[in-house]
């Protein structure tokens, strides 16, 4: 049979760059020349899964477990895309139950304990995801990504406290470089920064590429020429909107090393390089270990420090981590804290009109928050209101809701914290989380803590759901509040948990009040400080100034 006329190479070029079309066609093109190229097989199945036809994807992968003999004998990484699969098309159950019927030889594979590790949080469990890689102490000390998992989990855990995770991200910096400051770059002589690079895993549908949406244009009309470079694997029509909104793109695929990654992002000649993920999303926070930029900062997705000490600051406000020196004691860098706050929001483009309740609705408490988040206090706290509001029920909307096992699972932890299951509506994705249609339907939407909402925050904020929330001491714990109190509402912010559910109960006592006060608080949003990309951008661009030619001083 004649070679094909394409190279695995290329077709693995066209899967990173999102071209789904040429990336299927030369996938296709080796299969058919190969039919036994298990990597050709493996790369149209990722292909078709994440241009959303899982079920095809599923096909390619069942010669590998078409038999007990065929699945023990299937290579690792077939089980690590078919549980990717069942993951991308919401069957966080099939993908849990992928996982764990894989042989010992995937298992001993560092992708096999991020991934079910991700599957836990996302079911829900974060003492389970947290202990399933604590139990991996080599894997953590090899693999930044696990280790980064690891530190993700502690963050949703109501024992973790600042010093806790400050430790941890430490641990993430010796283990994977990054606790010493890395030499300035020399800059020219009179020169500015006009040259960003933003890095990111999420250049995709998804609240970071939100924020960008509104940002760049800003930028751009600054004067700053602005590359972006994607580190994960999702391509949409959010990534097509910001490669418009881009003068440079730079793919770096999963499968190629720092050291190579660095050498693209340093082609482009950034002046300032920004990290965007933090310790989520899978991203590589290790290409930060090195510098790629005179100046390198994290900005967005604020929940905890990076461990870094090779970051020249860190983007912040002065609400979620107020001045002093017992907040800067729990940051490796540099805190820089913008007055107006840091965020740049946008709407989904597929956002819908922002409704009221009809008159006669019955009271709806609610929110779209990630099971992990919904910890023992949480639950209990929810469970109080409805004792006290017996009117009133609670309606929960959430991606991994959509997946049966998931829901069953996590209504019995609900009914467990005395939530009456008769009163409790649990609803998947069925589009109301994408277009924020689920916000017209809740009265008073319930953040969480200690890891509390941001961008979900401030989707229902922008729809007009006034949005109560319990400010404690951590990043997590104080991030809608930084978003309410510069609205000047401070009634939505309550600092107990006691205050919490008499603040509710005040705030619904009467409810047409409370509805009338939508359209006000939309407009309070609209004219906000985080809805203003434009002083954010100019804010930044201060900033860059000031960190430039020099970086601040190393912190003792």
């Amino acid at each position: 049979m004649p070679a094909p006329a394409t190279s695995l190479p290329a077709a693995h070029r066209a899967l990173a760059a999102g071209d789904w079309d040429a990336a299927a066609a030369a996938f296709t093109a080796l299969l058919q020349a190969r039919p036994a190229d298990t990597e050709a097989r493996l790369g149209l199945a990722r292909t078709l899964a994440l241009s959303g036809h899982p079920g095809p994807a599923l096909g390619l992968l069942t010669p590998f477990f078409a038999s007990p003999s065929a699945s023990a004998n299937a290579p690792a990484t077939a089980w690590f895309e078919a549980a990717l699969i069942h993951r991308l098309s919401g069957g966080l159950d099939a993908a849990r139950r992928t996982l764990e019927a894989a042989p010992s030889s995937a298992r001993e594979h560092s992708a096999w304990t991020i991934n079910l590790a991700d599957v836990l949080l996302e079911q829900g469990h974060p003492a389970a995801s947290r202990d399933l890689l604590a139990a991996a102490p080599a894997l953590l000390a090899r693999d930044p990504l696990a280790a980064s998992a690891w530190i993700r989990a502690q963050l949703y855990l109501e024992e973790s406290d600042a010093s806790t995770l400050r430790t941890s991200c430490g641990r993430w910096a010796a283990w994977h470089g990054g606790s010493e400051p890395l030499a300035q770059i020399a800059a020219p002589t009179g020169s500015a920064p006009r040259r960003l690079a933003f890095v990111s895993s999420r250049l995709c549908a998804h609240n970071s590429a939100q924020q960008l949406l509104a940002l760049l244009p800003p930028l751009r009309t600054l004067g700053f020429h602005l590359t972006l470079v994607a580190t994960g694997p999702a391509r949409d029509a959010v990534s097509k909107h910001l490669r418009a909104l881009a003068d440079a793109w730079v793919d770096i695929p999963a499968a190629l090393s720092d050291s190579a990654a660095r050498a693209a992002i340093r082609a482009a000649r950034p002046d300032v390089a920004i990290e965007i993920n933090e310790h989520s999303n899978n991203g590589r926070l290790a290409l930060f270990n090195r510098r790629l930029a005179p100046v390198q900062l994290h900005w967005f997705g604020n929940a905890v420090t990076t461990g870094l000490h090779t970051l020249d600051a860190r983007i912040s406000d002065p609400i979620t981590e107020p001045p002093g020196a017992a907040t800067d004691a729990t940051s490796a860098e540099r805190i820089v804290r913008l007055p107006g706050g840091y965020h740049a929001y946008s709407p989904p483009e597929n956002a819908v009109l922002p409704r009221d309740p009809a008159p006669d609705a019955p009271l709806v408490f609610g929110g779209i928050p990630h099971l992990a988040k919904c910890g023992p206090a949480v639950l209990a706290a929810w469970a109080a209101l409805l004792r006290a509001r017996p009117d009133a029920r609670l309606l929960l909307a959430r991606n991994a809701l959509g997946d049966g096992p998931t829901r069953a699972a996590f209504a019995a932890r609900c009914t467990e914290a005395g939530l009456p299951p008769d009163r409790i509506e649990l609803r998947g994705d069925d589009g109301c989380v994408r277009d924020l249609s689920v916000f017209n339907e809740i009265d008073l939407v319930l953040d969480t803590w200690p890891f509390g909402g941001d961008a979900t925050s401030m989707d229902a904020l922008w729809m007009g759901a006034p949005l109560l929330t319990l400010c404690g001491e951590r990043i997590t714990a104080r991030r809608s509040a930084a978003l309410l109190l510069p609205l000047g509402r401070a009634d939505l912010v309550a600092y107990s948990t006691e205050a919490y559910i008499a603040r509710a109960l005040d705030l619904t006592a009467d409810l047409p009040a409370l509805r009338a006060s939508r359209a006000g608080l939309r407009a309070a949003v609209r004219a906000g400080p985080w809805c203003d990309a434009s002083q954010v951008a100019a804010a930044l661009a201060a900033e860059f100034g000031l960190l430039w030619p020099t970086s601040f001083p190393a912190k003792p």
